[in-house]
Order: C-alpha cells, then sequence, then structure tokens
C-alpha cells in the first residue's frame, strides 16, 4: 500500500526531489550492469588465457616457445572478434552470459590441448611440437578468444558515447582481479580444478543480483566438483598420452605437471618429458660411482637432479662423504617423491648427512656449504627455467662454491657419437661457456657426454689408474658396478677427438640475457617431431644479428613512411602501441621465468600487475582534457619503460622491478587507448573501441609471434627490448602528426 501511494506521488508529480532520486538510482543501475559485464569479461578472459598458457606450457615439455604461439592466436581471435561484432552482434545472448560462454569454449581448449598427443599420433614419450601443430592451438584457442573480443564493444557501447576509455578500465579491473585470483587458486589447486572455480564464481556473480541462494548453491556445487574434475581429467590426460601402465600420481606444482607411472619400474614425467625410472640401478648406479670417483676425497657433494632417479643412495656408499646436499630444479619433488614411492627412498632420505635444499638451484647456491663435487645432472636447457643452471652466470655461482682441487659435473644430453647439427651446436655452447669461467675443461664421452670443469688439472680425474686405485681404497662392494666397468665408462679410445675439438671450441656463451642454448636444445628435442621452422631458427641464431637488425630497420622505415598516409594512423599507433606493450609483456615474462623460474604458477599474477596499470591508465584518461594529444608523450614514456628493462634492471633485482615495469606498461597502454579510439571514431564509442581494440590485438599478436618465437630466442633479452624501443620512438612522429590535424 504504502510502496503504492509513493509511485502514485511520484508520478503526479508531488514528490519531485523524491522522483529525481528515483530515476538517478535506475539511472545508475542500468549503467553498473554494461560495467559489471565487462569487469566479469576481464576476469573471464584472464583466467582462460592464464590457464590455456599453463596447458600449453605443460603440452610442449614447459617450452617458452608456446608463449609466442598461444598468444599470437588469442590476440588474433580477440582483435577478429571486435572487428566482426561493429557490424554484426548476437542481441539474443544478454551481456552477462558472455563471460560463462568464454570460459565454457576455454575449457574446450583445455581438453584439446590435452588430447594432443592422441590427436596427433605422438609416440608415448613424446611432447607436442611447438610448431609443426599449428592448428591444433588455433582450434584449442580461438573459440575463447573470439568470443571476448567480439562481447567487448558490444558491452562498451552500452556505456554511452565517449566512453571507451571506462569500458577499457572496467575490462582490465577485472583482469586484475581475475589475475590475482587464478594465481592463488594455481597455487593451491590446478588447472582444471582452478578453471572449475572460476566457472562456479562468474556463474554465481551472474545470478547473486537475483537469487542470493542460487548462486550460493552454485558455488557449493562447483567448489564440491571440481578436485574429481580434476582427477578425472589427469586419468583422461594420461591415457591420451599413450604411456605404458596407468596413471598411480599426480601433482601440478608451481613449475611444472609432475605425473608418476603405478607399478615398477615408475617413469616419472615432468611436463610430459621423462625425468626418470624408478629404480634404474643398471644405468643410474655405474654413473654415480664413476662421479664420486672423479675426486680423490669428496668429503662435500653437491648434487642437483639426483633425487628422482635415487642416484643419491650410490654416493652415500663412498665413505669420504660427509655431507650431500640434494637440489631440485622444482623444489616440490622432496616434498611429493617419498609420499609416493613409499618408504624406500624415505629411509634412504633420513640419512644424517643429507641436506635437502628447499629453494630452486640459483638461491639454493647462496647457503650450501663448499664443496668438493657439484653434480649437475638435470636436462638439457630446452627453456628458460631448465637454462638457469646452464649459463655463465650460474657456472661462476658454483666455481665460488667448489673448494680447491675441486670439480664442476655438468651432464650434457648429446651424445659423443653424433655431435653435428643442434647436439654439436649445444654442446658447442656449453663447453664455450664453462671455458668462460673454468680454467680447465674435459669430457668422458657416451650416450650423455659428461663435461668436466675446474681451475685445478684434471688429469687424474680421467686416468683409468687413478680411479681403480679409489676404488680399491674406499673398499665398495656394491652389487652392479664393479672396477673393470671403469675403462667402458671412460672409454680412452673416443676422449681425444672429442677433447680436440673441445679445444677448438668457438661459440657464443650461454646467458640468463642471451640463453642461445635454448634455442639449440629446443630445436634438438623438437627435431624428432620433424620441427623444420625450429631448423630455421637455429640456422638465423647463428646470424641473427644481421638479419634482424635489416628485420628492424625496415619496420621503422615503414612507420616513416606511412607518416603522409592520415587515413591508416590510428591503426597504426595502436598496432605499435599493443605490439609494443605485448612484446615489453614478454619480454619480463621471460626475465622471471629466467630468474625465479615460476612463470607456470604466476602468470596470472604477473598478468594483473599489467592488468592493474590498464585499469588505472584507462580510467585517468577521463581527467584529461584531449586525450588524442597526449598519445605521442605516452608513446615516448613507454620507449623510455622498455629501455630500462634493455639495461637489464629486471635481471638483477626481478621482485621488484619487474612488477613495477609490467604496471607502468600498463598504465601506458591504457591511457592511450582513450585517444586511440577517438582518433578512429570519434565520439562513436562502439565503432571506436573496436577498431582501436582490434587494431591494438592485430599489433600485440604479430610481436607476440616475433618476440616470443625469433626475437627472444636469436637476440636475448637486451636487444630484444632495445628492438621494441626503437619502434616506439619511431611512431612518435606519425603520432604527433595525426594527433594535431588541421
Amino acid at each position: 500500500m504504502e510502496r503504492g501511494r509513493h509511485l502514485d506521488s511520484l508520478r503526479s508529480g508531488q514528490d519531485r526531489p523524491a522522483r529525481l532520486r528515483h530515476n538517478r538510482r535506475m539511472r545508475d543501475r542500468e549503467n553498473s550492469r554494461p560495467l559489471w559485464s565487462l569487469a566479469s569479461l576481464g576476469f573471464a578472459a584472464i583466467a582462460a588465457q592464464s590457464i590455456l598458457l599453463r596447458e600449453a606450457m605443460a603440452a610442449t615439455g614447459g617450452s617458452e616457445l608456446s608463449w609466442g604461439i598461444v598468444l599470437a592466436i588469442w590476440l588474433a581471435g580477440m582483435g577478429a572478434g571486435a572487428r566482426v561484432s561493429v557490424r554484426w552482434s548476437f542481441r539474443s545472448l544478454a551481456p552477462c552470459w558472455y563471460p560463462i560462454l568464454l570460459l565454457l569454449l576455454a575449457a574446450g581448449g583445455v581438453v584439446v590441448l590435452r588430447a594432443a598427443p592422441a590427436v596427433l599420433g605422438s609416440a608415448p614419450g613424446e611432447i607436442a611440437s611447438v610448431l609443426s601443430a599449428f592448428w591444433l592451438w588455433v582450434a584449442a584457442v580461438i573459440p575463447a578468444s573470439f568470443s571476448g573480443g567480439f562481447a567487448f564493444p558490444l558491452l562498451a557501447e552500452q556505456l554511452g558515447p565517449s566512453r571507451a576509455g571506462i569500458a577499457y578500465a572496467a575490462d582490465s579491473v577485472g583482469a586484475l582481479v581475475g589475475g590475482v585470483g587464478i594465481t592463488f587458486m594455481l597455487l593451491a589447486t590446478d588447472a582444471i580444478a582452478a578453471l572449475c572455480l572460476t566457472i562456479g564464481l562468474v556463474l554465481a556473480a551472474t545470478l547473486a543480483r537475483r537469487q542470493v541462494w542460487l548462486s550460493a548453491l552454485v558455488i557449493v556445487v562447483f567448489a564440491a566438483s571440481s578436485l574429481p574434475l580434476s582427477s578425472l581429467a589427469a586419468n583422461w590426460s594420461w591415457r591420451w598420452s599413450g604411456r605404458m601402465g596407468s596413471l598411480s600420481h599426480w601433482h601440478e606444482s608451481a613449475y611444472q605437471r609432475l605425473e608418476l607411472s603405478s607399478g615398477l619400474p615408475a617413469n616419472l614425467y615432468g611436463d610430459g618429458r621423462l625425468i626418470a625410472s624408478i629404480p634404474d640401478p643398471y644405468r643410474t648406479e655405474p654413473r654415480a660411482h664413476l662421479l664420486m670417483l672423479l675426486h680423490p676425497e669428496p668429503t662435500s657433494v653437491v648434487a642437483l637432479g639426483c633425487l628422482a632417479d635415487w642416484s643419491f643412495a650410490s654416493f652415500l656408499q663412498h665413505p669420504s662423504v660427509q655431507s650431500l646436499t640434494l637440489i631440485e630444479t622444482d623444489p616440490a619433488l622432496p616434498d611429493v617423491l617419498p609420499g609416493w614411492l613409499g618408504t624406500h627412498i624415505g629411509r634412504d632420505l633420513d640419512d644424517s648427512r643429507i641436506i635437502v635444499a628447499s629453494q630452486g638451484p640459483v638461491r639454493a647456491l647462496d647457503s650450501i656449504p663448499d664443496a668438493d663435487l657439484i653434480l649437475l645432472l638435470d636436462g638439457d636447457p630446452v627453456s628458460l627455467r631448465a637454462n638457469r643452471t646452464r649459463t655463465t652466470g650460474f657456472f661462476s655461482r658454483c666455481r665460488d662454491r667448489l673448494r680447491k682441487g675441486g670439480i664442476l659435473v655438468l651432464r650434457s644430453g648429446v651424445g659423443d657419437t653424433y655431435t653435428a647439427g643442434s647436439g654439436g651446436r649445444l654442446l658447442e655452447i656449453l663447453i664455450a661457456s664453462l671455458r668462460s669461467v673454468f680454467t680447465n675443461v674435459r669430457a668422458i664421452p657416451g650416450e650423455d657426454v659428461l663435461l668436466l670443469a675446474s681451475d685445478s688439472d684434471l688429469s687424474n680425474a680421467l686416468s683409468l689408474s687413478k680411479l681403480e686405485s679409489r676404488w680399491w681404497d674406499r673398499d665398495l662392494r656394491p652389487e652392479i658396478f664393479s672396477p673393470e666397468m671403469l675403462e667402458l665408462l671412460l672409454d680412452p679410445s673416443r676422449a681425444p677427438l672429442l677433447h680436440s675439438r673441445i679445444d677448438a671450441t668457438k661459440a657464443p656463451l650461454n646467458t640468463i640475457s642471451s640463453p642461445t642454448a635454448v634455442i639449440v636444445a629446443a630445436a634438438r628435442t623438437e627435431g624428432r617431431t620433424y620441427s623444420e621452422a625450429l631448423t630455421l631458427l637455429t640456422a638465423i641464431e647463428k646470424r641473427s644479428t644481421l638479419y634482424l637488425l635489416v628485420l628492424l630497420a625496415a619496420t621503422v622505415l615503414l612507420l616513416l613512411a606511412l607518416i603522409p598516409l592520415r587515413q591508416t594512423h590510428s591503426n597504426v599507433i595502436a598496432a605499435v602501441i599493443g605490439g609494443s606493450s605485448m612484446g615489453h609483456w614478454i619480454v619480463l615474462l621471460a626475465a622471471w621465468q629466467a630468474t625465479q623460474g615460476s612463470v607456470f604458477a604466476h602468470v596470472g599474477a604477473l598478468s594483473a600487475c599489467f592488468m592493474a596499470g590498464l585499469a588505472f591508465g584507462a580510467f585517468s584518461s577521463r581527467w584529461t582534457r584531449s586525450p588524442v594529444r597526449c598519445v605521442p608523450l605516452i608513446l615516448g614514456t613507454a620507449a623510455v619503460l622498455t629501455l630500462a628493462t634493455a639495461t637489464g634492471l629486471p635481471l638483477l633485482l626481478p621482485l621488484p622491478i619487474i612488477p613495477a615495469l609490467l604496471l607502468m606498461a600498463g598504465m601506458t597502454t591504457g591511457s592511450a587507448f582513450t585517444g586511440i579510439a577517438e582518433l578512429a571514431a570519434g565520439n562513436d564509442t562502439r565503432t571506436g573501441s573496436a577498431i582501436a581494440f582490434a587494431a591494438e590485438e592485430v599489433g600485440a599478436m604479430i610481436a607476440a609471434l616475433l618476440v616470443g618465437l625469433i626475437l627472444l630466442p636469436c637476440m636475448g633479452i637486451h636487444l630484444t627490448a632495445a628492438a621494441l624501443a626503437l619502434i616506439q620512438i619511431a611512431a612518435i612522429p606519425m603520432a604527433y602528426v595525426s594527433t594535431r590535424r588541421p
């Protein structure tokens, strides 16, 4: 009754202030709906992108080359969707359901990526190729990204004219929250559970405006079903991979996806690559004893990558060992393996001489005691994360931890019987990097060449008689190994040829900023899947400076030549800003991976830093009288930030510098969006936001391919950042001319 009288008074005009307040509330409610939908879209998009990136890395053995492919396809889909929505829209679908649709399509993409081995017909244990199965990445990524790009202009249009910056900011705020949230979910659980929880949260938020009880029920249902779905997906993935046996245990750490087969011997996989067969005494025990015999009296030993194959138990049989420090590239292994493998490995780890490092290899070296032997037995540097233990900087840290007469032993995955092609190139790079740090470098031939490095003479370490004498002095009695096997392991007849190659090696050094070994190691691995593209990249790497300088010069000249063509300015400037920001983002992501090794879990949080800058930059453009005239200044600021990355600051102080640079790079990108949208279509929000968004995504797509697949692997972090800064500077004249039209 009272409500009816109130409405009657509003209609009759007797309560004009109340009517104005009512109209204002209704208008605010209507305006909040597209903002809420845009924020939900950003939340869903960043979650889907992070999970698809993570799944792509796991499908390709942890290779960061998947970044360029997945991001390029994602951005192409977003740009295509935005352009299509300018002329055609699916009005029957309510705006609030676009984020749900995006997440459901991303779930389908996850299924496609996990089914890659079965779809491609890969052999058991063979990882998916980064480049040769391009159509598979398209099928996995395009549906979700296209739906996101299609929805953005439609939602932005509902905000009214000249509101492109507000739409961009709302989308970025949602992405900021989504990036932080997905990171916490990925650290606490796995990708499938995180995706399930994300769908539940977005659906619950959509329903909460009308039915709160149903919203709460949705959250409970999706949370309860997340873990069973994860287990089901893990078993499906195992069967699709075609591996022997059944899946016994699995775990997604902050670094990789770990899987263990049932039965004995059990096979342990990390991102699809075989880490170890457990137990494998006929392979690991002879090598373990040989390594310990290289030093006359190893009292302190540091071993990297020796836990999974159980070789550390053989080290402890040598009576001189007083401390054995075990380090793993994935610190989660010491936590999960004892529970998976039972009491045997746990009993061996209880030895009082063992110290298990709780950190990754780079940080662990700062806290370990000085050593007589440092054994680097982890895998080849097929990724930036794996490359952390194969750089000159890491070798220098090891040298500082070696006592007088100490020896560093590095296992390569290259056999001495075939040292041509990418395998020989990888061996040369590793040898050159070791020689830049140590006085003497020698090798032991075999299926996996062992490189020895020391500042002392290594002749005794490779003397068959010396090793046999040490064997008898230590009174060793293992069941599998005997001193007669030493001659087979050392293979003196093949050693001189290998040593002559070491003395004649001239190859570039492998560093964090210039990871020359990564592209070669990746090409060697992917060569098994007939990836001609990586073979081409390896050839480019040898003459990268000349080729890439020509490419850079052509790009700069093209930007300068387009200045008279005013009709192209908005698209070109948007493409440069989108491309340079995406390239800078990939470079900073690579710097984080090279120093911290944890992009697998932290990609959402790093993206959130960038999105926070996008949101702030887009909101701040409202306070500018003429956003269009600010575009040249924004380009100059972005170039300064990219040059700061080129100086190497992110590698020296990654934790504060990389998030800060991501934040500031996002601010420049977000603050430019309003000006570009107005330059493209004036006050038409839908058309301007669509054109600017599409051009920006196309530029970002091109940058993702060039930076992720060519510039970064071949030129390294410093030169790639410098090249991006030069392109930004070259676009300033065009921006200046276009923003000051007569």
